[in-house]
């Protein structure tokens, strides 16, 4: 199996190499010890334009897809399996530490303007199997999360694989969202696992009353 390609800080740039992964555009900003990670082949980075990256991507098998939109502002940790994908929304504001792990085909998406809190973490999958005795079958499979637009995930909140969060929803401190328990749109949820609190909710960076478009007044499926 050949080595890894490991490209820091200022490397993170237009790249290609000849396993067929690639780096398309270049962060506006990028710390020096961010690392991208091509632990195997046909796998890629896409950065928009005003990127602030300071979020390492380990690509762990083939086929894995990153694609970063506008604007984004990230600190953490993406890691990916086989022909998965992350795809990152038009300014997305992480104030701390965040992560993502997926595997078996998954893809994690992220909507425009979302903020997320210290320590959010997406796990699209379990990292060991579960299987029934009876059966002998697999009980833990892999499955994509969505997130919607205008997001607030805070500090400490985990979503599992399924898991669906509407736009301009927010989840409170230590959540998990499961996907047995979805969350709609303009909805306010918390717990463990997370349960609609509040609906009709709008919220803003701020302070300042909904923006129009965060309060369409559309019926809201909660």
């Amino acid at each position: 199996m050949p080595c890894a390609t490991v490209l820091r800080g200022e490397e993170i740039t237009d790249y290609s190499d000849d396993r067929g992964n690639r780096i398309i555009g270049t962060p506006a900003t990028v710390q020096s010890n961010t690392q991208v990670v091509f632990g195997s082949s046909n796998c890629t980075v896409r950065f928009g334009e005003n990127v602030n990256w300071m979020t390492h991507i380990y690509f762990n098998d083939v086929g894995g897809t990153v694609e970063v939109d506008d604007g984004a502002q990230s600190i953490g940790q993406l890691e990916l399996g086989i022909d998965c994908t992350v795809r990152i929304g038009k300014r997305l504001n992480v104030t701390g530490l965040f992560s993502v792990v997926t595997e078996d085909g998954c893809t994690v998406e992220i909507g425009d303007d979302c903020l997320f809190a210290d320590r959010a973490t997406i796990r699209a999958y379990d990292h060991h199997p579960i299987f029934d005795l009876d059966t002998r079958e697999r009980i833990n499979f892999a499955r994509d999360v969505v997130i919607g637009s205008d997001v607030w995930l805070g500090f400490g909140v985990t979503l599992m694989g399924g898991a669906r969060v509407g736009h301009g929803s927010v989840v409170g401190t230590m959540a998990v969202v499961t996907a047995s328990s979805p969350i709609g749109e303009h909805c306010l949820a918390v717990g463990q696992p997370a349960k609609v609190k509040r609906e009709r909710i709008a919220w803003a960076k701020n302070g300042r009353p909904p923006a129009p478009r965060m309060d369409p007044g559309a019926h809201l499926d909660c």
